[in-house]
């Protein structure tokens, strides 16, 4: 990849962050959001009321043992560690194991 295309992709992405995290969720603003219906998938988990201000639902990708999983501020993540499992250094790992971290 060219240092061009790179310089573009990069002012992009800071664009879409800005825009995402522009958003103004107002007092009144779910009471004129238009919210689609959501219907998730196999291995999916519904989150409600789960968007950037609160108003509609959300699917959330569930994550496998092993796989990599980010933890950071900003939007609504769009996918997370499955059951009995949670985020450590960057890996879904079963949650025992992060207690025998802790001792």
């Amino acid at each position: 990849m060219t240092l061009k295309k790179i310089i573009v992709a990069a002012l992009i992405m800071c664009i879409c962050i800005q825009d995402v995290e522009s958003v103004e969720c107002t007092p009144n603003f779910c009471k004129t959001r238009q919210c689609k219906s959501v219907t998730c998938g196999p291995h999916q988990l519904l989150r409600r009321r789960a968007d950037v201000c609160g108003c509609c639902d959300v699917c959330t990708e569930l994550l496998e043992m092993g796989m990599p999983c980010i933890s950071f501020r900003g939007p609504p993540a769009t996918a997370q560690c499955g059951r009995y499992l949670v985020c450590m250094h960057r890996r879904c790992v079963p949650m025992y194991r992060m207690n025998k971290n802790r001792r």
